[in-house]
C-alpha cells in the first residue's frame, strides 16, 4: 500500500513464506501492530501477521499409487519410492521451509538424511515449479510430487482442458496426520517500520485478515 506519487514510500510489505517475513523483521524493516482480527498466524511479537496459508502435501499417481501406502514426509525417503518421487528444486523456499520444519520437529542430522534419500527416490533432477511436478505424475515420470495444494486447484479450474485432466489424474494427501500434522507455511503482511500511514496500514491488514 502506497501513497500517491511515483517516490512515495510504502506502509506495508506483503510477501510469500514465513521466512522471508522474518527475514525482514530481522533487518528491521517491520514495526509490531496490534490488529483486532482473529489471525490464525502471526509472529509472537506481531511484526506481521498471516493472510493466506497453503499447506505443503504429497499429490499421487490416482491409478499407481494407493492412499494406504502413504502416511508421513519421512515416509517418502523409503527404498520403496525409488524412482518416484518428483520436487522441485531445494532453492524453492516452498522446500526450504520444509526442511527447516523438519529441522525442527525432529533435528538437523535428521532432516539432512531425510534429504539424501529424497535425492535417491527422485524420478528425474528437479525441473520446474510445483505445476511442473503435478503434470510430470499425469506424463507417467514419477508416482508422487511433493506441491502446495493450490497448484491442483490452479490446474483443475484452468482454461486449458489439459491442464483439468491432470488436476484430476492425482489424489491429494495430507501426510503426518498422526504426529505433528501437514506443514503449512504463510503468505504474511507487516507495517514498515517508518510507514506514514500507519493506521490505514493496520487497517488493511485487518481488512485482508477479516474476509
Amino acid at each position: 500500500m502506497e501513497q500517491e506519487g511515483e517516490n512515495s514510500p510504502a506502509d506495508v510489505f506483503f510477501t510469500v513464506d514465513a521466512a522471508r517475513l522474518n527475514r525482514a523483521k530481522q533487518k528491521g524493516l517491520l514495526q509490531p501492530v496490534d490488529v483486532t482480527t482473529n489471525v490464525a498466524f502471526s509472529d509472537p511479537e506481531k511484526f506481521w501477521h498471516g493472510v493466506t496459508y497453503r499447506a505443503r502435501v504429497i499429490a499421487y499417481d490416482k491409478e499407481k499409487v494407493s492412499v494406504e501406502d502413504l502416511s508421513t514426509y519421512e515416509d517418502l525417503g523409503d527404498e520403496k519410492w525409488l524412482g518416484q518421487i518428483l520436487i522441485r528444486s531445494s532453492s524453492s523456499g516452498y522446500n526450504q521451509s520444509l526442511v527447516a520444519s523438519m529441522v525442527y520437529a525432529k533435528s538437523e542430522s535428521e532432516a539432512e538424511k531425510w534429504a539424501n534419500a529424497i535425492v535417491k527416490n527422485m524420478a528425474r533432477s528437479p525441473e520446474g515449479g510445483d505445476r511442473d511436478q503435478i503434470k510430470a505424475i499425469a506424463a507417467g515420470i514419477g508416482t508422487i510430487a511433493i506441491a502446495n495444494t493450490y497448484y491442483v486447484g490452479l490446474l483443475l479450474n484452468s482454461a486449458n482442458p489439459e491442464e483439468v485432466k491432470v488436476g484430476e489424474s492425482v489424489g491429494i494427501f495430507f501426510p503426518n496426520q498422526n504426529d505433528r500434522g501437514t506443514h503449512v507455511n504463510v503468505s504474511g503482511v507487516g507495517v514498515i517500520k517508518n510507514a506514514p500511514n500507519k493506521e490505514n496500514a493496520i487497517e488493511f491488514i485487518e481488512f485482508l485478515t477479516s474476509v
